[in-house]
């Protein structure tokens, strides 16, 4: 099966580029058996050469846009001199690889100087990382640098290209190791009119130490108009309140303001307005960045919060949208986020939740059950029982930085495969990872906790031990399945099972579910099994 066959490069574009992060690089792996990223700005007619042919237009070197710099005719560091990649015109690399021998070998990647004064960020010398700095001194990353990768802000590369007036292309290169009876196939460029240029291609000759199969191409993305990257630069961008509501007898969007001066209420000072009890409705996609960001933000469900600085409720009840007060968007929304939730919103004619106009229009108590609260209540049932039963925790501790990660442990915010991955991964940290394997048996060739748990219940006479544990089972082979950064076939299974019927909402609520099931039968057990021992 070939390698798009799995669905790598569509779930690739989303991991590379998102609201919060732009990869400007990024390796894992080696030549024949991994993922290897690069990227640079391109004027429009670069940018064009380059998309014909999936590959840079360049004739020296490796082919990557980057600089190098070498030693001086005395190989004293001080006569370092940067020079590029030899015939490479048309393109603006935005880091580059600085490397010398002498007196030791030292490479490490560096950002564009020009690039980083325009945006005026702050290097900070203690993690060799760049920064914002805001006007009440705070600060936040702006371009990290790690062994394996670079990524920038992609609001902040957004404005670069925008005033540099440039195309952003992702190179990038697949690959993974033919077996033995694979054949290594070499096929023509493929073109798409959505940014994305590949070509497919392999190697089989003795002389290369794995054979292998590879797709290399390019995404591309345009920039915005130079004077909105500059408003958005100097920060005179004008903020308008304004949210789409619903369609007219033409289909067209009705927009409205959302600010609460302008609004209806129930004493009826603004007739004829909205009313700040409005449903106005977003992609769930839109909660994506808070996801990524759970340093900074905890996500419940229905419930969003920026430490103490914002909160915003919303109706969590539907598949793939999400639903905000029209007042609640003007009077907690900060205008910082408006841009971004524009760009989700949408009209849709659904009905609001029962328990979200009970409750808010009628100011009634309703109960919402909440999946993960539930899966947070059988966990400390279990752990308490298993500690009366066993005189040992069924789970270890989370370290401050996992506990963190849960706080915006939700439902999947789309179907890309980072959207599947991320609540994938947290609520195996919260169930699978965090198990107590220390006194469970050891299983020849198999370290894995589930397999030496249901062993170890076998021991204590459970006649089904398997069927006990067969939902965590299932968790643990969707995060190690689906879960890796080149997915197999086994993956793609699971995945397509999650996304099944359109109903990645309900399927992934399911998980949850059954999951928790296990936990509460778990406790059963160790509570039946205290009472037999006394």
């Amino acid at each position: 099966m070939g390698i798009t066959d799995e669905g790598v490069i569509s779930d690739l574009r989303d991991e590379l580029r998102n609201t919060q992060w732009t990869y400007l690089h990024h390796s894992l792996g080696d030549y024949s058996d991994g993922i290897h990223v690069w990227s640079v700005l391109a004027d429009p007619q670069s940018a064009a050469e380059a998309l014909k042919q999936a590959d840079w237009v360049t004739s020296a070197g490796d082919g990557n846009p980057t600089y190098s710099y070498s030693l001086g005719s005395n190989n004293s560091i001080k006569d370092i001199q940067y020079y590029p990649l030899e015939k490479v015109t048309g393109y603006e690399p935005l880091i580059f690889k600085a490397t010398h021998h002498h007196p030791m070998f030292i490479e490490k990647w560096e950002f564009s100087q020009s690039a980083r004064l325009l945006l005026g960020l702050w290097f900070d010398s203690n993690d060799g990382n760049l920064y914002t700095v805001n006007e009440s001194a705070e600060t936040e990353m702006a371009v990290e640098f790690c062994d394996n990768f670079v990524r920038i802000r992609t609001y902040l590369l957004e404005i670069l290209q925008g005033i540099r007036g440039k195309v952003l292309l992702q190179q990038f290169e697949v690959t993974k190791p033919l077996t033995q009876h694979s054949v290594a196939t070499n096929l023509t460029v493929m073109e798409s009119d959505n940014g994305i240029t590949i070509r497919y291609f392999g190697n089989d000759s003795d002389t290369y130490i794995k054979r292998f199969q590879a797709v290399r191409g390019i995404f591309s993305y345009k920039p915005m108009p130079p004077e909105q990257a500059i408003e958005l630069l100097e920060g005179t961008e004008t903020i308008e309140k304004n949210f789409i509501v619903g369609k007219d007898s033409h289909n067209r969007d009705i927009v409205t303001s959302a600010e609460v001066s302008k609004l209806n209420n129930n004493f009826d000072v603004n007739p004829g307005a909205f009313h700040y009890l409005y449903p106005v409705f977003f992609k769930r996609d839109v909660l994506t960045r808070y996801v990524q960001a759970s340093e900074r933000f905890a996500l419940d469900s229905g419930f969003l919060k920026c430490g103490s600085i914002w909160s915003l409720e919303f109706d969590d009840g539907y598949e793939d949208l999400i639903m905000v007060w029209l007042g609640d968007l003007g009077s907690r929304l900060p205008s910082s986020e408006y841009h971004h939730w524009r760009q989700h919103n949408v009209a849709a004619s659904v009905e609001i939740s029962k328990n979200k106009v009970l409750r808010d229009i009628f100011g009634q108590w309703t109960f919402t059950e909440n999946i993960f609260q539930s899966l947070e209540l059988a966990k400390a049932n279990l752990q308490n029982a298993w500690s009366d039963a066993f005189s040992v925790n069924f789970f270890k501790p989370l370290d401050d930085f996992n506990k963190q990660r849960l706080a915006t442990l939700t439902y999947p915010t789309n179907t890309s495969l980072t959207g599947i991955r991320n609540p994938i991964e947290k609520l195996a940290l919260m169930v699978i990872e965090c198990i107590n394997t220390a006194y469970l048996p050891s299983l020849k060739n198999d370290t894995g906790s589930i397999n030496r748990l249901s062993k170890f219940l076998e021991d204590k006479g459970v006649a089904n031990p398997n069927g006990m544990v067969s939902n965590l089972r299932s968790l643990y082979q969707f995060r190690s399945k689906a879960g890796a950064h080149i997915v197999g076939t086994e993956g793609r299974e699971l995945i397509d099972r999650l996304i099944a019927n359109n109903a990645v909402k309900k399927n992934f609520s399911d998980l949850v579910i059954t999951v928790t099931r296990d936990l509460e039968e778990l406790c059963q057990f160790a509570l039946a099994y205290k009472l037999n021992q006394e």
